[in-house]
């Protein structure tokens, strides 16, 4: 499970977009620790 950081819904952890508000999860930035801004 998941929580939306938009408005704290628990989502399953496949979704993509929460059912309450709409956020997209896909959009959040990566976060694989490599800094794109070298």
């Amino acid at each position: 499970m998941k929580v939306c950081p938009n408005c704290s819904s628990v989502m399953d952890d496949n979704a993509k977009i929460c059912t309450q508000c709409g956020y997209q999860f896909d959009a959040a930035p990566s976060s694989s620790g490599v800094d794109l801004n070298q």
